[in-house]
């Protein structure tokens, strides 16, 4: 039985896809896509690593010409933020005290926003006249759909008629680029809206204006 020789340059790719999840880890996102390649077009080995809240760590692992060492070329970007960086180790070692860098920087502020997004969310929802009796909830589902961070929870609304299957409806909330400040929120069931949010707990939230304490919102007349 042969066996199989793991080169090098195999191990440095799996440690550097070992340090994007643990990236995505210690921020304690989710990975939503994860790719890994031993050869792109230009014959140098990539991973490729993006978390449901829009981190993506790129690296691509090149072999210098004149001794045949490694080097790694490295990219860190958040789309809720639009905070870039690039880096390039001349190590393993050093991308991983890079990436380490990064995760310290970023820790406070992105779980910062995404809490401070859930809460106004939470809010909203807790105020919304949804014109049914709601029935049960779903949890917050997070995307981003071209500049906007959007949150979504299954609502389950009573139906109009006694012994009915409950209805499904989708609440949004659509928060402005890498802000805590929403821009649309509404309330959805089978493309139509239904329901809306009281007059006075929406406030100028709507054109930009941040209400700074949710438990002294005017409550709707």
């Amino acid at each position: 039985m042969q066996s199989h020789q793991v080169s090098e340059g195999d191990k440095v790719l799996a440690a550097v896809a070992v340090t994007a999840v643990n990236f995505a880890q210690a921020l304690r996102e989710p990975i939503v896509k994860m790719q890994v390649s031993d050869a792109s077009s230009e014959g140098d080995a990539s991973v490729y690593m993006q978390t449901a809240h829009g981190q993506i760590l790129s690296a691509i692992v090149r072999s210098k010409l004149d001794d045949g060492r490694q080097f790694i070329d490295y990219e860190i970007y958040s789309t809720a933020t639009n905070d870039y960086e690039h880096g390039s180790a001349p190590s393993l070692e050093s991308f991983q005290d890079g990436v380490n860098h990064s995760v310290k920087r970023r820790e406070p502020d992105v779980l910062g926003l995404t809490g401070s997004q859930r809460d106004t969310a939470e809010n909203l929802f807790e105020r919304y006249d949804f014109s049914y009796e709601v029935e049960d909830v779903g949890g917050w589902s997070m995307n981003f759909d071209g500049d906007d961070f959007v949150m979504t929870r299954a609502v389950y609304l009573q139906a109009d008629e006694p012994h009915q299957d409950s209805i499904r409806s989708d609440f949004i909330v659509r928060f402005k680029d890498g802000t805590n400040v929403p821009h649309e929120v509404v309330c959805m069931v089978d493309g139509e809206e239904v329901g809306n949010i009281p007059s006075g707990t929406y406030a100028d939230y709507v054109v930009g204006e941040i209400v700074s304490n949710w438990s002294t919102a005017p409550a709707a007349a």
